[in-house]
Order: structure tokens, then sequence, then C-alpha cells
């Protein structure tokens, strides 16, 4: 959730943009805003809704945005109850059958189905990488085939190639790029990249 003070740093900004710092609330220009109201509070600011504004002007959101409310939930439009369970833990209003359901939850056998091939969160980076080598290798294994790796070769913006020593050996620090990219029929794949960084990055053909 964006802060009410960076919601009002927004629109001076926009204000400098279109010169328009003496009556265009945004710059006169027109401003979509969405998200939740039950995400966690901005650190050590106020909410964009919050009658006491960080900023000590007026609040720009109450003054001027005009809120409409999305009402299904499509992601648990099959399932009510979970829907409803989620709801209620949300808002603190949980019920003692809603406990003892997330208690049965607590220790889940994820090697037995139907927890064999469910979605996983892992805290790093590492057992994430850890556990999709290791269903990259079964679903190869399944198919018959192999895993194929392909390399990275790291280029500036000019294609000039990037010596071996300039290069971070941590995904971290080089746009959450990997240097290697492994692949098998039938596995999905994901490319991260972040804005902020400048690496351009090609695929050299054949396996290792």
């Amino acid at each position: 959730m964006v802060s009410d003070h960076i919601f009002h740093c927004i629109h001076h900004r926009l204000q400098e943009i279109k010169c328009a710092q003496q009556s265009g609330i945004f710059g006169n220009c027109s401003v979509i805003t969405f998200g939740d109201f039950y995400q966690l509070q901005p650190m050590a600011a106020h909410y964009v809704f919050d009658q006491t504004n960080f900023t000590r002007i007026s609040n720009l959101w109450i003054k001027n945005i005009v809120p409409y409310f999305l009402t299904t939930n499509v992601r648990q439009l099959e399932d009510p109850n979970d829907a409803a369970l989620l709801n209620r833990l949300r808002t603190g209003e949980q019920t003692v059958q809603d406990i003892t359901t997330l208690s049965q939850r607590i220790s889940v056998d994820c090697s037995k189905p139907p927890f064999v091939n469910a979605l996983r969160l892992y805290p790093t980076r590492k057992q994430c990488r850890e556990y999709n080598n290791t269903k990259l290798n079964e679903l190869a294994a399944s198919n018959s085939s192999e895993v194929t790796i392909i390399e990275a070769i790291d280029s500036t913006t000019n294609n000039e190639i990037v010596p071996k020593h300039l290069v971070p050996t941590d995904d971290l620090e080089c746009g959450g790029l990997p240097h290697t990219l492994s692949l098998v029929p039938g596995a999905g794949i994901m490319l991260l990249i972040h804005n902020d960084y400048r690496r351009s990055c090609q695929w050299s053909s054949g396996n290792n």
C-alpha cells in the first residue's frame, strides 16, 4: 500500500511535470488507483485514506478519489468455504472451527497426494532452486528425456562480451537473471529481471 506521504509526492511531482501547480490535482492527469485495503500499513507512515495524514495538508485521497469495491472473489470462486475462512482470518474474527481447520494443515506431508505437485514457497532462492532442480530431474525421468542446460552470455549494450571476472556470481547481484537456463519438455519457465539493471543476456546453444 502506498503511504499518504508518497501519494502526495506523486501529486506534487505531476504538478511540476505538467506545470499545473496552481489548480491541477495530479497535474490534471487522470489517476486510477487499485489495491487491497487489508494490506499491511506502510512502514512509519499513514494509509492514504487516513483522516490524520503525514503531510498535514488536505488529504488527496479522501477529497478526490471515488472508490469502487470489487465484491466477487474470483480466486476462491469455487471454494466459498475457504474464501469465508480467509475473510474472517484477516479481520481477526476467526471461529474455533477455523482454527481447527488451519491446524490440520500444520503437519502436511508434501510428498504424498494431493500435495505432491502443489505450489511451494521457500524463504530463500537457494532452496527454491534446489526444489526446482529436483522437479526438473523428476520430469525428465518421467519423459525419458534429459535436462538441457543453456549458459548465459553476458554482454553490454554495445554487444561486447563482459569478462567473466566482472559478472557477479550471485543471481541477486545481476538483476535476478540466472547464469544458466535449465529446460525440460513440459516444464514452465519464468524470467526475472529488475529494471534498475542494464544487464543484457543472450543464451548460447548446446548442452552441459
